[in-house]
């Protein structure tokens, strides 16, 4: 159920009731732990918590969230010193998934080859 919340499969997006299913349901772990670091990390439904988005982060396995909520943490410094480029690589190893897509058309790398917000 958490996942069909966060994605709006069959339901409009509500991401605090996806964290409240998330949290309680058996959902494969890399997925449960893996939406839970966007929502924590970004603010989604809940109060961001960068802490607490950092715990479910180290439980995660690599997917495109955890890919995209490492580049989010690093590109904007939500909990951690800011690395735009760092930030970068992991929204790129997200692969084609969409919010990184969009994410990543909010940098571009100077004319000195330093990673900058447009």
């Amino acid at each position: 159920m958490g996942r069909l919340y966060f994605h709006d499969w069959g339901t409009a997006v509500a991401y605090a009731r996806a964290i409240q299913w998330l949290e309680k349901d058996k959902e494969t772990e890399y997925v449960q732990y893996a939406l839970l670091v966007i929502c924590y990390l970004l603010g989604y439904g809940c109060q961001q918590d960068p802490a607490r988005g950092k715990l479910f982060l180290e439980k995660s396995k690599n997917s495109p969230y955890k890919s995209y909520g490492l580049g989010m943490m690093y590109a904007e410094g939500i909990g951690v010193r800011e690395n735009i480029e760092k930030g970068v690589e992991h929204l790129k190893a997200a692969g084609n998934y969409g919010p990184a897509i969009e994410a990543l058309k909010h940098y571009r790398k100077s004319l000195f080859g330093v990673w900058r917000r447009k």
